[in-house]
C-alpha cells in the first residue's frame, strides 16, 4: 500500500514537472517575435509615404524574416541583426486615408515560425507644394510717383494668393500698391532688384490711376 502511495507521488512531482517545464517552454518561444512600427511621411510631391520598422525581439539570435503581407522594398528572406531591425517603405496618393496593416512572419534558430503584426493609419490631406513666382514689389501711385519697394525686391509668392493670376509678365493689384510677376520659381541664379522693371512713366491718367490715356 505504501508502495502505490511513493509511486503515486513520484508520479504527481514528474507530472507537475513536466508542466512546469511546458510553461517555460511556451514563454521561451512567445518570447521570439518582430515589433512592427509605422510612420507616415508627406512627400514633397504631394503623396504619403508608410515608413515601416521591423525590430527583432532577441538579443542573442538573429531572425530571419520569410514572409511580408506588404511590397515595403524588402526582399524576402533576408536576416534582422540581433536586437537590430529592418526597414522599407511603400507609398501612397496623398488623398488616401484608412489602416494599412503589415504581417511579418519570422523564424530563429530553433524557434518559428513565428508571424506578427503591426498597423498604420493613413490620414490623408497631403498636398503637392504650389508653384511660387518672384514678385516685384512696388509702393506709391503707378505714374505719379511709383518706385520700387524698399528691402527684399524681387520676393517668392505662391501663386495660389495672387488674385486672378495671369502669368509671368503681368501685373496685379494687392493690399498696398501693385507688383509684378517676374519668373517662375526656381530660377538660376535668383533674379535681383535689377532685374525688377522700372516704373513706367504715364501720360495723363484716368480716374483709376492705373490705366495710360495719351
Amino acid at each position: 500500500m505504501k508502495t502505490k502511495m511513493r509511486f503515486s507521488k513520484v508520479m504527481s512531482l514528474f507530472l507537475l514537472l513536466g508542466l512546469m517545464l511546458s510553461a517555460l517552454n511556451v514563454g521561451t518561444v512567445s518570447a521570439h517575435h518582430s515589433t512592427i512600427t509605422g510612420k507616415v511621411v508627406c512627400q514633397a510631391d504631394g503623396n504619403q509615404r508608410i515608413d515601416w520598422t521591423i525590430k527583432n525581439s532577441e538579443s542573442g539570435k538573429i531572425e530571419t524574416v520569410t514572409v511580408l503581407s506588404r511590397s515595403i522594398g524588402l526582399s524576402v528572406p533576408f536576416d534582422i541583426p540581433k536586437s537590430g531591425t529592418a526597414t522599407g517603405s511603400e507609398t501612397f496618393a496623398g488623398t488616401a486615408t484608412g489602416t494599412r496593416t503589415l504581417s511579418v512572419t519570422a523564424t530563429w534558430p530553433g524557434y518559428g515560425p513565428v508571424t506578427n503584426t503591426g498597423s498604420v493609419t493613413l490620414p490623408g490631406g497631403c498636398q503637392p507644394p504650389q508653384p511660387k513666382v518672384y514678385v516685384c514689389k512696388y509702393v506709391g501711385t503707378p505714374g505719379v510717383n511709383e518706385r520700387l519697394q524698399d528691402g527684399n525686391n524681387p520676393i517668392e509668392v505662391s501663386i495660389n494668393s495672387i488674385p486672378d493670376y495671369q502669368g509671368v509678365g503681368t501685373y496685379f493689384g494687392d493690399a498696398h500698391a501693385r507688383s509684378y510677376v517676374l519668373a517662375t520659381v526656381p530660377q538660376n541664379p535668383e533674379p535681383t532688384r535689377a532685374d525688377c522693371p522700372q516704373p513706367p512713366v504715364y501720360g495723363c491718367m484716368d480716374e483709376t490711376a492705373l490705366n495710360y490715356n495719351p
